[in-house]
């Protein structure tokens, strides 16, 4: 078993998703952190940990998707696990997953529910549910958390190829939603992975990954018709909206919601207000559609997390 960690300026976080890991209990494991450019001394402390650690240093920052790439390209174990730097699998997570990859050699993933850890100490369970056609999810949402609950047999590389490089978001998504095309994915019910609220990704960043995003499936949305690429492509632009409202970036916000209402205005009937108000915070750089969003999140018990780096 390979796990991979990417880690970027994570000095304070990175013992604890080291420590999660051989708390599994696996005897032969091999953990690969694949350190992307630290300032911090991230690297100093996971080397110390553990002779079973091995630190990979990147050069430069290249962003998570070249920080795992890096690691893959090392790994010898039969089967890839991937953490982010900032969170932790709960005890028994692996011993689940490789159980069930063992039973079923067909499948290219398998992924477990998870908790949200958010900044104000609530814990938020995230159940979720198999389904039929995960290729058909991934288009528009991805319910499981790709970047730390995920399991996959190395042999994947061979079908998917590794993480594309050209995306500093959405990277982990995308890598999911390649296998999904080609083979069948399972999520186990139970949560096994505490995942920690953070700053959601860089706007520009995630403005950027999401247009190549959606320009490199362009083709397998369609694959379902028109009402299907519309809706997914829609869904993309409103979550790109709220990552722009939420480092105030008003006109980037107001130019992604109203994109993706004019993509699918049946979608979410609730995006046509949202302009409205978006417009208003905008003329008089006020920030009541973050507020409400916020507010609204807490109510819903939704935990106010989008793509991030590592």
């Amino acid at each position: 078993m390979s796990v991979i960690l990417p880690a970027y300026n994570r000095r304070a976080t990175i013992e604890r998703a080291i420590r999660s890991v051989f708390e599994q209990g696996l005897e032969n494991i091999e953990i690969l952190v694949a350190d992307d450019a630290s300032t911090d001394g991230t690297a100093e402390v996971a080397a110390r940990m553990d002779s079973r650690v091995c630190v990979l240093r990147l050069p430069e920052n290249s962003g998570p998707a070249s920080a795992r790439n890096v690691a893959l390209q090392r790994a010898t174990g039969k089967y890839v696990a991937f953490l982010d730097s900032d969170d932790e699998w709960l005890s028994g997570k692996l011993d689940r997953q490789i159980g069930f990859l063992e039973r079923n050699s067909r499948f290219g993933l398998c992924a477990t529910s998870c908790k949200f850890i958010l900044s104000d100490g609530r814990t938020i369970e995230r159940i979720v549910k198999n389904s039929t056609d995960w290729r058909r999810v991934l288009h528009s949402s991805q319910p499981f958390h790709g970047a730390s609950t995920t399991v996959a047999p190395r042999w994947i590389l061979k079908t998917v190829g590794y993480q594309d490089e050209s995306l500093r978001v959405l990277e982990d998504w995308d890598w999911c939603l390649r296998i999904a095309i080609h083979h069948p994915i399972h999520v186990i019910e139970e949560p096994l992975a505490n995942i920690y609220e953070n700053q959601p990704t860089n706007p520009f960043l995630t403005f950027e990954a999401t247009r190549r995003f959606l320009k490199k499936h362009e083709k397998e949305f369609m694959r379902y018709g028109m009402l299907h690429f519309l809706c997914a492509t829609s869904q993309h632009w409103e979550n790109v909206a709220r990552n722009q409202f939420f480092y105030g970036k008003n006109s980037g916000g107001c130019s992604a919601l109203l994109r993706s209402f004019l993509l699918a205005p049946w979608r979410n009937p609730l995006l046509l207000p949202a302009i409205f108000l978006a417009f208003f915070d905008w003329v008089f750089s006020s920030r009541l559609l973050v507020r409400i969003l916020r507010f609204r999140a807490h109510l819903s018990n939704i935990p106010a997390l989008t793509n991030r780096e590592n």
